[in-house]
């Protein structure tokens, strides 16, 4: 994979269409000021760095654009997160928010979806808060058997970041491009009744379409300087945890839950 490639430079058509869809799903199913949502477990202890979740500085690009510093035991480091605040923000001190994360795809940062695609124009007039954190190079949006704890950052620490210092409501949705469609996926799979939509745009569905497969991703993996096997393990000797993160075989639970899987055709050419 070539340095500095991202999936988001090519989005085609029928991606760009789907975004007001999905905007559409958070806004009417969320409201612009939403009751309470569950709140997330804090932080644990991190051996390795950061003791206590915090917002270590925030940084204001522009009106709606916000940069987020924060310490994560999770991680065990500090880690970024770029938001957009609802336009109606500073208006309405009282009101709770809808949340759409987007998660960046493999080898690209927080800031791909703002330098990459025009997501800040197409939610200008739009109330909801959207959430683009750091997944890391290769982080794969999972907790490793040994190392950073990605799930556990954007889904518990993360989530108790928003609903204290931005207001998020509990209507959330989630989409992500190339490893970040695989996080998507798994996060909706993962996590029953969490999000009430999820997109993945040329992501990943399944790490193990064939024996070969996995091979794909330990050499991703390997290439950003990290050990493979921390991640998920070895692809044969670990199989539960494979699969575990495998959004394909997340489906059977999925449809059981009444939830749909519906592709979009389109080109990544276009």
């Amino acid at each position: 994979m070539a340095r500095g490639w991202s999936p988001l430079r090519r989005l085609s058509a029928p991606v760009r269409a789907a975004w007001p869809a999905m905007l559409a799903v958070i806004v009417v199913l969320g409201g612009a000021a939403c009751g309470g949502g569950t709140k997330a477990r804090p932080g644990t202890r991190s051996a390795e760095g950061a003791a206590h979740l915090r917002v270590v500085a925030t940084t204001v690009l522009s009106a709606r654009m916000r940069d987020l510093t924060v310490a994560s035991p999770a991680l065990g480091e500090t880690v970024k997160v770029r938001l957009l605040l609802p336009v109606h923000y500073p208006a309405r001190p009282g009101g709770r928010w809808p949340v759409l994360y987007l998660l960046h795809g493999c080898c690209d940062t927080y800031r791909s979806w703002t330098r990459s695609t025009d997501v800040e124009a197409l939610t200008a007039h739009s109330d909801v808060l959207v959430v683009m954190p750091d997944g890391g190079k290769a982080g794969f949006y999972s907790d490793w058997l040994t190392g950073p704890r990605w799930e556990t950052f954007h889904l518990a620490e993360l989530r108790r970041i928003l609903e204290r210092d931005y207001r998020a409501g509990p209507a959330m949705a989630v989409a992500g491009a190339s490893m970040g469609g695989l996080g998507a996926l798994a996060y909706a799979a993962r996590h029953p009744g969490l999000f009430r939509a999820a997109a993945s745009f040329s992501g990943i569905v399944d790490t193990r379409l064939t024996p070969q497969e996995p091979t794909r991703y330990v050499d991703l993996v390997r290439s950003q300087g990290e050990d493979p096997s921390r991640l998920w393990g070895d692809p044969r000797g670990d199989f539960a945890v494979w699969a575990a993160h495998n959004p394909y075989d997340l489906g059977p639970d999925c449809a059981a839950r009444r939830c749909s899987w519906r592709p979009a055709p389109g080109s990544p050419d276009r």
